[in-house]
């Protein structure tokens, strides 16, 4: 799937936790070697008690996220993507602590997501260690922009990358 994925033109695959902790360990392994760490983002849902959630089972299933993103960093994931459960959608700010402990344990980078409500949100993320931010919220229930929190985020000295440019839709020849 994850090939097929790429040759369609995606840039990189997500793998959560949907069938499994290690069910995703051996997708990001699988993909990883196939394919190369930069093909791979590892999302994994955090709890507000610090472990990693799996909604598929309702429950947490790994008591500590910090280890767990360390396991699949170890096996090949090329990113994570670290969600917080407890604050996506409140538009409270990202779990700065998390984001400081998954990003000092990890040698890859780190997506923070779930909280932002404000661009200086998104500056807080990155200024914890956060390589980039994925929001939703602030744009869909208040005027930012996602060019609001790449302005904010470039004004506090941190590198922006600039949208790609809109493509084309295919003519109906």
């Amino acid at each position: 799937d994850a090939r097929a994925l790429l040759a369609a033109g995606a840039d990189k695959v997500a793998v959560g936790i949907g069938r499994g902790r290690e069910a995703q360990v051996e997708a990001i392994a699988d993909i990883a070697s196939a394919l190369g760490a930069q093909a791979v983002i590892a999302a994994v849902d955090v709890a507000a008690c610090g472990g990693v959630y799996d909604y598929a089972e309702r429950r947490v299933v790994a008591p500590d996220a910090v280890r767990y993103c360390q396991s699949l960093a170890a096996v090949g994931a090329g990113e994570i993507l670290l969600t917080s459960i407890a604050r996506e959608g409140t538009r409270r700010g990202y779990d700065l602590d998390t984001i400081r402990a998954v990003v000092a344990s990890v040698d890859v980078p780190v997506v923070a997501h779930g909280g932002a409500g404000d661009p200086s949100h998104a500056v807080e993320a990155v200024q914890a260690g956060a390589h980039a931010v994925a929001a939703a919220s602030v744009f869909l229930f208040t005027e930012h922009r996602p060019a609001d929190l790449r302005a904010r985020i470039g004004a506090a000295g941190f590198p922006v990358r600039e949208p790609a440019a809109p493509v084309a839709a295919p003519s109906a020849a």
